[in-house]
C-alpha cells in the first residue's frame, strides 16, 4: 500500500513561501501570478461550455476517440 502524503493547506503553503529569501520568493510569485492570470483569461462561458461538453462526454451522447486512434489521426495530420 502507498502512503499517500498529506496536502498542505494554503495557509501552511503562505507561511512557507514567506520564509523563502527573496531570490527564491520573487519568481515563485511571478509564476504563481501568471498562472492566475491563465485562469482568469478564461471566460465563464468558455468554462461553461466545456463543463457541457464534459458532461455529455460522461453521459455517453457525445463521440470519443481512443488514444492510440487520436495518436494515429495526429500522426497523418503532420
Amino acid at each position: 500500500m502507498s502512503k499517500r502524503k498529506k496536502m498542505l493547506t494554503a495557509e501552511e503553503i503562505e507561511i512557507a513561501a514567506l520564509r523563502l529569501p527573496e531570490d527564491e520568493l520573487v519568481p515563485l510569485v511571478d509564476r504563481l501570478l501568471a498562472q492566475l492570470a491563465a485562469v482568469r483569461a478564461i471566460s465563464p462561458a468558455v468554462l461553461d461550455d466545456a463543463e457541457r461538453r464534459l458532461d455529455a462526454i460522461y453521459a455517453g451522447h457525445a463521440p470519443t476517440i481512443g488514444f492510440d486512434d487520436l495518436l494515429a489521426e495526429l500522426e497523418r495530420d503532420l
